[in-house]
């Protein structure tokens, strides 16, 4: 019986290189570009391991459909892909999943560890790539800071969330565009800099 692998993917380069590999394992693969595609796949194909992208455009999020996996279909292997290169940063759900293997997007070109991550996953281990490279290193309000700015969110609006004043959060961001090494200039918007690197996986989280 053939390894069923479910990935979801809105970019549809990410998808075909993912299914390349995938189907070269000898994998069973099949590659969906939105949440109510792999809504339905869940069940129609009934995957071993899903593959998640966590930005799919319009609709639920990827860990919210980590989170469905978890509720309806326990026995699946899950396994997060992502731009961001620490795992801390793209779980808003405040580390609610759980046994979740971990890749980033920009290491999909080394098809190994795509396949370590599955095999990983299949034999109820989780498979976390840890290496930050050069990235910048934020605390965890920082990081959540962060993900908040780049969702669009004000300042004003992310004290509110947070539960704090607006003094805090500017002083919160403040030292996140000095840890970043981004300033205001004529040349440079600080905020787009600092999401910039966030999605150019060159931030990761002090545990």
């Amino acid at each position: 019986m053939k390894i069923r692998v479910l990935h979801v993917d809105d970019d549809a380069f990410t998808r075909e290189v993912t299914h390349t590999a995938l189907t070269s394992f000898g994998f069973e693969a099949q590659a969906v570009s939105s949440a109510a595609e792999f809504i339905a796949a869940l069940e129609e194909f009934d995957p071993h391991v899903v593959l998640v992208d966590l930005d799919l455009g319009a609709g639920p999020n990827g860990v919210q459909l980590l989170q469905l996996v978890e509720r309806d279909a326990p026995w699946v292997g899950k396994v997060i892909v992502s731009s961001h290169r620490s795992p801390s940063l793209v779980d808003p759900a405040g580390g609610k999943l759980t046994d979740v293997s971990y890749i980033v997007k920009s290491d999909l070109a080394s098809s190994d560890q795509l396949r370590e991550a599955i095999e990983a996953t299949l034999a109820g281990e989780t498979f976390i790539v840890n290496d930050d490279g050069d990235a910048a290193r934020l605390t965890s309000a920082q990081a959540e800071v962060l993900r908040m700015l780049a969702a669009g969110m004000s300042n004003e609006a992310i004290a509110t969330e947070r539960g704090c004043s607006l003094r805090g959060v500017e002083r919160i961001i403040s030292r996140t565009f000095a840890t970043l090494g981004v300033n205001s200039d004529e040349h440079q918007n600080p905020r787009v800099a600092a999401i910039s690197m966030l999605t150019k996986a060159q931030v990761t989280v002090n545990d």
